[in-house]
């Protein structure tokens, strides 16, 4: 179903922008999006090395709010609650109406950039290398590797891109990058 919509979408006019976003090609909106670019790159360092990002608020039930932090301060993110009861409950109580919340650490909000850079299709390695002082390739070789034998990612020294049927398996290769070093060994 994947391969026949996004045959169907590109010969109807689209490109594809993220793993579930598409554009037509002769629309006359914007070309960029505030939250799609805050999305795809939540952090990142300018050419003087100066820290931009985009905190975000989820509202209503079951929202989710990221505040990312910095790489040495990392932040957290929050999950209002999922019951429409639960919600309104907290709020009437004057409480905030958060169900659970996650602290990152270093690891985590590496692993948090990485996987947002993936939903927009390509990793950049020099903004990465810019916010971490690590290569994203170096970091998960045997992943990308082992994606690139199957013509799901192509390498390159600026940029790691989704290809193919790469883009289908964003959720499995965001898996894949999450396990523990070693973890993972092609065959």
């Amino acid at each position: 179903m994947y391969r026949v919509a996004k045959d169907f979408l590109r010969d109807a006019g689209y490109r594809q922008r993220t793993a579930y976003d598409w554009d037509r090609i002769d629309a006359t909106l914007p070309t960029e999006y505030r939250f799609e670019t805050g999305w795809h790159q939540p952090l990142r360092r300018d050419a003087s090395s100066r820290l931009t990002g985009l905190d975000m608020w989820g509202w209503g039930f079951a929202g989710v709010s990221s505040f990312l932090g910095t790489p040495e301060t990392p932040g957290w993110t929050y999950l209002n609650h999922r019951r429409v009861e639960d919600y309104f409950r907290d709020l009437d109580q004057r409480r905030f109406p958060v169900e659970r919340g996650f602290r990152f650490n270093v690891g985590t909000l590496r692993l948090n950039v990485l996987f947002q850079m993936l939903h927009g299709l390509h990793v950049d390695r020099a903004g990465y290398r810019r916010l971490f002082d690590l290569d994203p390739f170096e970091e998960h070789t045997a992943v990308w590797q082992a994606l690139a034998a199957r013509d799901w990612l192509e390498i390159g020294d600026e940029r790691l891109s989704l290809t193919g049927d790469g883009v289908f398996h964003t959720p499995l290769i965001q898996s894949l990058l999450a396990k523990p070093p070693g973890f993972f060994v092609p065959n």
